[in-house]
């Protein structure tokens, strides 16, 4: 019983070499923790069989423990990668279902609060740059000169615990990521299929944007053709009540002269008049 307790932290086994042959001293020596019980007198290769079985059933036992952390270990990632992915599904349809650059950004948002990270977005929203940073947060001019500086680069940059992923319409500059290797690394797989499906949203929404403002250009248009229409049409009667009122003139002029009784030269005057 010492010797269990004293190297509990260690794989270690028991055997007795006893001449106490009674059921019931075997029975105290295995409730002690004994792993194996020989009697005297012994045969030496019994007692080397023994010997060997125990160091091997020591040998299975850190190597079930091996196993037993690893796949331990394995369900932790499993299901820690499982949430992540959960979270990334999750911001994905809320962005999908988003109508508004506001709302798009907080669909985003959701899972970079679930992954605790400090983040400022990039984006075009029309022809304007736009930085939006994670609620509670400034961007500061120096995240603007990082996102612009490693935009054209590559896919991805990573500098310490700061890393940037970069799409046609968008960039994600990230401020804390983590410094586990193997958590940062499902992160950056995480983030990029996150920002993928983020940047083609906003491409939808400027290319909806685009067709509004088109359809508004198109309405404005056949507004003033209305109205050139309708002033052309006024025009065109006034055009013709002139011509009628000035036909009307030169008739009753003509009528007119000769009743006048004028000299000949007024009257040739009158005519050319």
């Amino acid at each position: 019983e010492q010797i269990k307790n004293e190297y509990a932290a260690y794989d270690t086994a028991v055997l007795f070499l006893t001449s106490q042959t009674s059921v019931d001293e075997r029975l105290k020596g295995l409730e002690a923790g004994a792993d194996d019980y020989l009697f005297k007198p012994y045969d030496i290769i019994e007692f080397s069989a023994k010997i060997r079985a125990a160091k091997n059933r020591i040998s299975g036992k850190a190597g079930l423990k091996k196993q037993l952390d690893l796949a331990s270990n394995t369900a932790m990632q499993a299901m820690s990668a499982q949430s992540e992915m959960g979270s990334v599904l999750q911001s994905v349809r809320a962005m999908n279902e988003a109508s508004c650059y506001e709302s798009v950004c907080e669909g985003l948002f959701t899972c970079l609060r679930d992954y605790g990270l400090g983040c400022t977005i990039y984006f075009m929203k029309g022809e304007e740059e736009t930085y939006v940073p994670t609620p509670g947060r400034q961007v500061s001019p120096i995240e603007t000169q990082i996102i612009s500086m490693v935009r054209e680069k590559e896919r991805i940059w990573q500098s310490g615990y700061r890393a940037a992923y970069n799409f046609h319409h968008t960039s994600l500059l990230v401020l804390n990521m983590p410094e586990d290797a193997e958590k940062s690394g499902r992160l950056r797989d995480s983030l990029c299929i996150l920002m993928e499906a983020f940047d083609v949203r906003i491409d939808n929404l400027n290319q909806q944007q685009e067709l509004t403002n088109a359809h508004e250009w198109q309405s404005d248009v056949k507004e003033v053709s209305q109205l050139l229409t309708a002033a052309s049409t006024r025009l065109q009667t006034s055009v013709e009540n002139s011509h009628t009122a000035l036909r009307e003139l030169m008739d009753d002029f003509w009528e007119l002269i000769p009743r006048l009784a004028l000299e000949e030269d007024q009257e040739n005057t009158m005519h050319s008049l």
